[in-house]
Order: C-alpha cells, then sequence, then structure tokens
C-alpha cells in the first residue's frame, strides 16, 4: 500500500477484514482494501494524524491527531459527524467502546478520556495519569477501560473515570493493549522485546511475572517440567 509521505502512527482493521485504516504525519487517514492494497478513500481533518480505530460495525473510524482533536468519521462518505475537544495535547491512541456508542482517547496530556459518539459530549471526569497516555482499550463486556502509560501499570477505570484497584503491574511501560474476545486475558506491549498475557478476570491483580513466562513460553516450561 504506497501512498503515504510521512510516517504512519496507526493501523487498525475492520471488523469484517476488507478494509485497513492508515494514520500519518502527513496529515491524512486512508482507507485501503485489504485484498487489492488499493486506496478507497483520503481523509484530511488533523495536522498529523496520530491514531486510528474502527467502530464495531465498520461503518465509522475514529481519529486522533496531534492538533489534540478526536474525531469521529463516517464511511464510506468521509463526511465527519462529530469532533472530540477536552485534550490540550496530542492524542495517542483511540477505541471504540463494543457497542460503538463512546469513543475513549489517550492523550500526551496525561489524561484519558470517554466521549459521546453521536455528539462528541464529555461523559466524565478524565481518568487522570501523570504520565502522557499511550493505549486505550474498553473491556468487551463495555464496563471498563483499561489505560498504558510510562507508569508501568495497566490501570483499569470505571465508565465514570474512577481508577479502579485492578492494575496490572507490568514493571515497564505500556504502550499497547488488547482484550481477548472473551475478556479473561489482556496482553500488554512495552517498548522492550516482551510482550505479556494476563488473566483479566482477577480484580486483585495478584500474578506473578513467573507466571506469565510459563504462559508466553509454554514449550519452555514443557521442556523444564520433562528435564525435571
Amino acid at each position: 500500500m504506497w501512498g503515504h509521505t510521512s510516517r504512519v502512527n496507526s493501523v487498525a482493521v475492520s471488523p469484517d477484514g476488507k478494509h485497513i485504516a492508515t494514520a500519518s504525519e502527513d496529515q491524512t487517514v486512508r482507507l485501503w482494501d485489504s485484498t487489492t492494497g488499493l486506496q478507497l478513500l483520503r481523509l484530511n481533518g488533523h495536522a498529523a494524524f496520530t491514531a486510528v480505530a474502527f467502530s464495531p460495525d465498520g461503518q465509522r473510524i475514529a481519529t486522533g491527531g496531534s492538533d489534540s482533536t478526536g474525531r469521529v468519521w463516517e464511511l464510506p462518505t468521509g463526511s465527519v459527524i462529530v469532533e472530540f475537544r477536552g485534550h490540550t495535547n496530542r492524542i495517542n491512541s483511540i477505541a471504540f467502546s463494543p457497542d460503538g456508542e463512546k469513543v475513549v482517547s489517550g492523550s500526551q496530556d496525561r489524561t484519558a478520556r470517554i466521549w459521546r459518539a453521536a455528539d462528541g459530549m464529555e461523559l466524565c471526569p478524565p481518568a487522570l495519569h501523570t504520565r502522557e497516555v499511550l493505549a486505550v482499550v474498553f473491556s468487551p463486556d463495555g464496563q471498563k477501560i483499561v489505560t498504558g502509560s510510562p507508569e508501568r501499570v495497566a490501570q483499569f477505570w470505571d465508565l465514570s473515570g474512577v481508577k479502579l484497584p485492578h492494575a496490572l503491574p507490568t514493571g515497564e511501560p505500556v504502550v499497547a493493549l488488547a482484550f481477548s474476545g472473551d475478556g479473561r486475558r489482556i496482553v500488554t506491549g512495552s517498548w522492550s522485546s516482551i510482550a505479556r498475557i494476563w488473566n483479566a478476570t482477577n480484580d486483585q491483580a495478584d500474578w506473578s511475572l513467573e507466571a506469565m513466562s510459563e504462559l508466553l513460553e509454554p514449550s519452555r516450561s514443557h521442556r523444564t517440567a520433562q528435564e525435571s
């Protein structure tokens, strides 16, 4: 897929797998056919596009920009449905809720904010961090969000912006987050070479790194068991 003229900051795949959206420093988001690689749509609006996500029905995309705003766009027309204003620095990550009615954004301004996708209304006080928010995701049941930052935890929040006691002690900055479809597992990515899989159902967050090593490297654990 050729067309961008500067760094691509974010990539998203539509729920049906037919389309790919790419967000770039070249001030465009582009929609591509995932089979042919042909460009289907080009959107302009942010000074630089820093984040992109598809809605669950694939009929909209949400974007974040270096201009501190977020937008929801209609597909395939490319019309702006709504704009989110409230952040004071670039948006690093953006995600739809499972029902498509909310959007969460994480920003360089050290906050994560939840918005109503239909009209851009901010639904609760911002989730406050001591460092920039690099990753955000809704839980599959839509009842929580999880944020990642250089604070070295993946922090759970309710939809009123209240920090929950549940946090994953990653021990390193969290720059990427993803839930399993059933909500029982969550994957964290960092600037190191390690991604970890966590049990997301234990609200006490009492998993050990040793347990995570066994989960990530079952072949090594199996060899160790055989050798013993």
